[in-house]
């Protein structure tokens, strides 16, 4: 079910984006390459950390008194986030991140000419517009609850039903800030992680 969630997620991305994307002059092996990094250093602690920064004050600020947001999102955040940016079937996951661009049997072998920092921020730019995609959210939403996520964290009477509450917060509010994130983070992660040239 999770698999659903994000699938749903990257085909909407894809065929919203895929005029745009082609025309990007990245090959299929380059796209892999910045899904593959920025898959990783999004799950990764420090990548956990710095979404968890930017969305904190947001959804803090529309979270009911009674969820204790200063005390339970940080720990509820990384947990959310492992999930829905999992390289395997992510947010970036490569098979839908890149779709587009290997889907001819010739695409694994394009030859490389090294990725430019336009095409990387293009393609990153592209795909983060759509984290604050409505219909993207509420499926989305609608399927963690499906998969049934919020089990995990079930303790004690009623927790199932705060922590559905909270992703029906948590998600739109927080994916949304994210989308507007990129200018804190993609040239940078281009240019130092991806290792595009100009």
């Amino acid at each position: 079910m999770f698999a659903k969630v994000l699938l749903f997620i990257a085909c909407a991305v894809f065929s919203a984006t895929q005029a745009a994307e082609v025309a990007s002059g990245l090959s299929c092996n380059e796209c892999r390459q910045i899904a593959y990094t920025v898959g990783g250093l999004a799950i990764s602690p420090g990548g956990l950390e710095a979404g968890y920064q930017l969305v904190k004050e947001p959804v803090c600020a529309a979270m009911p008194a009674e969820f204790e947001c200063d005390e339970n999102l940080p720990w509820f955040w990384k947990v959310l986030g492992a999930w829905m940016f999992n390289p395997a079937e992510g947010w970036y996951s490569p098979k839908y991140f890149c779709e587009d661009l290997c889907k001819s049997e010739d695409s694994e072998n394009e030859i490389s000419s090294g990725i430019s920092c336009k095409a990387c921020s293009d393609r990153l730019f592209g795909n983060i517009a759509f984290m604050a995609n409505q219909d993207i959210l509420t499926k989305a939403i609608s399927d963690f609850k499906t998969a049934k996520f919020c089990d995990q964290f079930a303790e004690e009477e009623g927790d199932v039903e705060q922590c559905n509450k909270a992703l029906d917060i948590v998600i739109p509010i927080g994916m949304t800030v994210m989308s507007e994130s990129g200018d804190k983070w993609i040239p940078g992660v281009c240019k130092e992680n991806v290792k595009c040239k100009n």
